[in-house]
This record gives structure tokens, sequence and C-alpha cells, in this order.
């Protein structure tokens, strides 16, 4: 029967191929000087912790191959959103390194020793930055009491983290050289003022020669606004003066991002996940299966849209919804009445014209809500300006400002440039009418959603 696709369904595809970059990552870590911050940058849904996890593999197959010239790397994960709201991002991850150092060490006088010290050190200095606040304040300068107490326990911290982390390391083979990775996962989930507030944290405690390597799993956008909000604003900086890329390079030594998805991975993405919802049970024939996978494929190939594993499973379940209910949905538009004889006839199958307009209603929202409040004159607006030509009046000024600000518009024109087969020849009449019955036919499709509720 079809169903709905959770997200964790989409972290193991094997038609979207990241391997490439996990591989790149891994060989990154190991050519990496220890302490070493790398990020992985990616937008929402782009398969971040899925490359990390298979970064984790290539590093475990890595180390059960016993290569005594090789470095020893130890994995370990710390979710920054499941602890934000617990305590202070620094002492949970304390609290991580604490928990993996090997218990005979651990609980033994030494290993004791250092916990409290690097809990008592990170907790202090949490409470004295106020890391509640959207603009924390350190002072480092040891010149009175309280900033004599930071610069001791800054002192103290850097000291304890490098013996947590050779702690953490105990039950490493001796006999290699030794490191641990930290894969620093959600943290772009964060309020901004604790993902600045960690980040710059874990570079300042972090001394020279610590064998720790932390990878960041960050969306770029995210982090930029963080930094917004903390340096562009400051009333010591005059405004706009801030430079985010530049301050990105002093955090991180090094950087990927995650590619977007191709187009040739489209296709095998889009079978995989058909039969993976089980729509293939409702096709009553080979014929009305394969119709209905090319139709997916046309609709989620077609240039202009930004495609990511969670995006297509967004836009998935759009679709599995449709088929689903294709029986009680009016699939097919009334058939109106000839114009003329030349008229075209409009070569949207009514199949594609509803998952495309399926896709940008997820894809587009701003969109979708200017055409649920403005109807048909939304619409004939884009056509103008995938077209170039006036081919509907342009009396509406309301919904050309709502036009002129929407977002994503450069790629919302190019994917309807394709919808509407744009070809230059928009001056000739046949053309001009059978845009315009595109443009009634998604506007109907549209009030069919919004009676459905979708």
């Amino acid at each position: 029967m079809p169903h709905f696709l959770r997200d964790l369904e989409v972290q193991d595809l094997h038609t979207v191929d990241h391997a490439s970059l996990a591989q790149a990552i891994a060989k990154g870590i190991e050519l990496a000087a220890p302490p070493f911050r790398i990020a992985l940058f990616g937008s929402w849904g782009s398969g971040k912790s899925t490359i990390l996890k298979m970064v984790q593999a290539c590093i475990e197959e890595e180390n059960a191959r016993e290569d005594l010239h090789a470095d020893y790397i130890k994995p370990l994960w710390f979710n920054a959103w499941e602890v934000e709201s617990h305590t202070s991002l620094l002492a949970s991850l304390v609290t991580l390194f604490v928990h993996h150092i090997p218990e005979g060490v651990r609980y033994s006088r030494k290993g004791a020793r250092v916990a409290r010290q690097a809990a008592l050190a990170s907790a202090y200095l949490s409470r004295r930055w106020n890391t509640a606040q959207p603009h924390p304040t350190p002072a480092l300068n040891p010149q009175d009491d309280d900033d004599a107490d930071d610069f001791s326990q800054v002192q103290t911290l850097k000291d304890t983290f490098r013996r947590l982390v050779d702690l953490t390391l105990q039950s490493a083979p001796r006999q290699r050289e030794r490191r641990l990775v930290v894969f620093v996962d959600d943290l772009d989930k964060c309020a901004p003022h604790t993902v600045l507030a960690f980040i710059e944290g874990v570079k300042l405690f972090l001394e020279r020669g610590t064998p720790l390597i932390l990878v960041f799993a960050l969306d770029r956008e995210v982090l930029g606004n963080a930094i917004a909000q903390k340096y562009h604003h400051s009333q010591h900086r005059p405004p706009n003066t801030f430079d985010a890329d530049r301050y990105v390079e002093k955090i991180f030594e090094f950087n990927y991002d995650v590619p977007p998805i191709t187009l040739p991975n489209t296709r095998p993405l889009a079978r995989e996940l058909y039969l993976r919802a089980g729509l293939a049970d409702l096709a009553a024939s080979d014929e009305e299966r394969a119709l209905a996978l090319a139709a997916i494929e046309r609709a989620l190939a077609l240039p202009g849209i930004s495609l990511s594993p969670r995006k297509i499973k967004r836009i998935f379940n759009k679709f599995i919804w449709f088929f689903s209910s294709m029986r009680r949905l009016p699939l097919e538009p009334p058939e109106p009445a000839p114009a003329s004889p030349d008229d075209a006839p409009d070569d949207l199958p009514a199949l594609d014209a509803w998952l495309i307009w399926l896709l940008t209603t997820e894809q587009w929202r701003e969109l979708r809500r200017m055409v649920a409040d403005h109807g048909a004159p939304a619409l004939g607006e884009l056509c103008n300006r995938v077209t170039g030509n006036p081919l509907f009046p342009h009396a509406n000024q309301t919904v050309r400002a709502l036009f002129d600000a929407l977002p994503g518009q450069a790629a919302l024109l190019d994917y309807y440039r394709g919808v509407f087969n744009a070809n230059g020849a928009v001056h000739l009449p046949a053309v001009q009418l059978r845009m315009r019955a595109r443009v009634h036919e998604l506007a109907r499709i549209d009030r069919v959603l919004l009676l459905n509720g979708v």
C-alpha cells in the first residue's frame, strides 16, 4: 500500500552519489595537523549527516586495516541541537569526552581529577560569559580580579581539554599515532548566538598539539546570519563592514560544500522513491506505471530547481498524495470552447500539470500564497515574466509588486521556461492561446488543492 516517506528513508539512498565527497573529507581528516577544524557546508536537507556517516565508515574501514604507518582515528558524534536546552554546548562537549574515557581510567584518581577540572572550568566560563544572551562578550585580559579568573579558567580548560582528549584515546592501539575526530551535527539548528559562542569557544580552548579534529556540518546561510546578528550590529563597528567570509576562513582551516543533486541522478532517485512509497501497487498496468514515472521524472528534471534528498522527499510525498487521490480529483480539465479554428492544443499532459504544480507549491511557497490570494493574475504575471511579453494585462499592480519581491525568482523563471516551453515564438497567436490555457489550468489545479486542504 502507498505510504508517505520519512526523513530516515532518504538517508541511505544509494542513487545519490556522495561517496566521492565522503572519501575526500576522510582524506582531509587524515592530512589535518591537529587541532584542526573542518566545515561541511550544505543547505537544509542536502545530506550533510549522511555524508558524515559515510566519512565515519571510511575512517573505521581504514582503522580496521591496522596499518602501523597510518594514524588511528577515533570518531565521536556530538549533536548540538539535542543538548542545547540542557546546558552550554561547551560543557556538553566536555561531558561527551568524559563519557568516552575508558571506565578504568575515568574512575581513577587522575581521570576523575581531569574530568572535574574540565567540568568546573567550562561551567564557570559559560556562566561568566552569559551565553544565554545574544551578544556575550568574554573578557580575557588578566588585569582585574574577574578578568584574572577568566584568564586562569581559559588556561585550565585548554590544558584539561588536551588531557581529556588523551584520556579518551587511552583504549586506541598504542603502536599507532592516535587522534580523535568529532562530528558536530545539527549545530545550525541552534540559536544563532549559541552557534557562534560554541564555535568561537572551541577555537579558543584548543591548545596547539591537541590530537583533535572537529568536523562541523553547517548551513552557510544560517552561519552567515548568526555572524551578521553578532557583528554587523555591533556598536563599535559601522554597519555592513564585517566580512563574514573572512570570518569563516579564520574559524575553519578547510571547508567542503555539498554539491546539488545532478540531473543524471534524478531518474534513478525517482524510481527508487516510487517503489519505496508503494506507488507501483496503484498502477493497473506496466504502461500506467511507466507513464507515472515519466511524468515524475519530467517534473523533477526541469532546469531551475535545486534538489536535495529532503526536498525531493517532501515533493515526492505530495506526489504520493496525488496518485493515491487521483480517483476523486478532477484530473482532466473541462473542455474549453474553441476560440478560433487556429487554436493550438495545449501539449502539457494533465498528469504533468498536476505534478509540476505540486512541486511548485513545495519549492516556491511564496508564489503559491500569491496564487491563493490573487488567482490567475498571479500566474499570468509569471507567464509575462517567463516570456518577456505581456500576454496577460498588467493591471494588477499589487501582483507585480509582490512578484518583484518574490524569493528565488530567477530559479522559478528558469523552471517555468521549461514548463511553458518558451522558445522565442511567444508572439504567435497560437502560442499565446496555449500559454493562456496552461495558466488557467494551473489556477484550476490550485483551487482544487485548496479545497482538499493541500
